[in-house]
This record gives C-alpha cells, sequence and structure tokens, in this order.
C-alpha cells in the first residue's frame, strides 16, 4: 500500500524505490502484486511517468489513508 501511496505521490517508480530504500524491480513487483489482488490495471506506465488511472483513481484516497495510518504505528509520519 505504502508503493501505492508514494507512486501516486511521486507519479514515478524510480523515485518511489528511491524513497522506500527498495529496488525498482521490488517496488513494480508490489505494485504488480496489488493489481493482480485488485484484478485491474492502477497505472498507465511509461518510461517517464507513473499515471494513476480508473480504478487506481479510485483507490487512492483509501489507500491513502491506510498508508498513513500504518506511517503513524511506526512512528514514521505521514
Amino acid at each position: 500500500m505504502e508503493t501505492f501511496v508514494w507512486v501516486v505521490e511521486s507519479a514515478s517508480f524510480s523515485e518511489t524505490a528511491c524513497q522506500l530504500d527498495v529496488s525498482l524491480g521490488l517496488a513494480s513487483a508490489a505494485l504488480q502484486r496489488l493489481e493482480k489482488m485488485l484484478k485491474t490495471p492502477l497505472f498507465t506506465r511509461s518510461t517517464q511517468h507513473a499515471v494513476v488511472r480508473g480504478w487506481g483513481a479510485l483507490f487512492t484516497p483509501c489507500a491513502g489513508l491506510v498508508g498513513g495510518a500504518a506511517a503513524r504505528s511506526r512512528g514514521t509520519g505521514v
């Protein structure tokens, strides 16, 4: 969920991977698992940007709430 929120905010898989201190492949795989679980693509991907689309736009507010709660429980803030 945190990976999804970062990609929405940064519009970049590489920036997300850097912020989360994980490899680009790991960040991408996390989002692919989420898309598979939800059975729908959440982003339009290009070599330069990741643009939230369709169900991803509808899912964003919920993911932000969950991601924020997880960050607060870790004591890292939002």
